[in-house]
């Protein structure tokens, strides 16, 4: 069951990462050829379970589970542990920025950032969110969907500013083309936000996107990611269990 999805290698060998729950993929992202699997298997190694996945500026991985409660950073050319961070509330989404990890609690209704130094040392960055879910990062600020508010807010220095409202669960968030991308899993729709004036706009859909939640797990079951190289767009469909592949116009 697909959930986060990442670019890494760059240009020359362009990778796709699938975070699969209890397994993480490389796929080619032109063909959807399975390059490499690692699997997690409980109590003899060091995955564990990946719902989510960003890629770091050196192409390493930030994984988060909200099932482990934790987030790890994980080499995809040895597949092996670098680092894991756990204790977490329910982590939703994480990445780095401005090197340190920040992540979404949806346990905790906020996001928090912390260095990998210093993992104990937590500053909550903006707290008071409903279901803080996918995360981004576009013209050097944060972004984080609310999942239950159905809203999209800049994170800065003063706290958060309300970017857009009534959106159908969004879910993960991707950065291009001067807009953010949000998976709107209630729907099954893509979105396009403009970051200039605010404006939306469709993308893709409907899509076979979201599974719904079960007793006491967060809204986002599984997470509907996105990646984008600002002209191709990989979205994840934990409902129909595949990675639907788009033009961005």
């Amino acid at each position: 069951m697909p959930g986060g999805v990442a670019l890494v290698g760059g240009a020359e060998s362009p990778r796709l990462v699938v975070a699969d729950f209890f397994a993480l993929r490389q796929l080619d992202p032109a063909t959807g050829e399975e390059l490499s699997v690692v699997r997690d298997v409980i109590g003899f190694s060091d995955l564990g379970s990946s719902m989510s996945v960003h890629a770091t500026a050196d192409d390493k991985l930030v994984l988060t589970s909200w099932f482990d409660n934790a987030v790890r950073l994980w080499d995809p050319e040895a597949d092996v542990l670098v680092q894991v961070f756990g204790e977490l509330a329910q982590p939703i989404d994480a990445l780095v920025f401005d090197g340190e990890v920040v992540t979404s609690q949806w346990g905790a209704g906020n996001v928090i950032a912390f260095s990998p130094e210093n993992p104990e040392q937590k500053r909550v960055l903006v707290d008071g969110l409903s279901g803080p879910a996918g995360l981004t990062v576009a013209d050097g600020a944060l972004y984080v969907a609310d999942n239950l508010a159905g809203t999209l807010h800049r994170i800065d220095s003063d706290g958060s500013e309300l970017v857009a409202e009534g959106l159908d669960q969004p879910e993960g968030l991707a950065a291009a083309n001067g807009s953010i991308y949000v998976v709107e899993a209630g729907s099954g729709h893509v979105t396009a936000i403009d970051l200039t004036g605010g404006e939306s706009a469709p993308v893709a859909g409907p899509l076979e996107l979201h599974v719904p939640p079960s007793g006491e797990f967060p809204n986002t079951t599984l997470f509907n990611g996105i990646a984008t190289d600002g002209e191709t767009a990989w979205v994840t469909g934990d409902a129909a269990n595949t990675v639907y592949v788009f033009d961005l116009d």
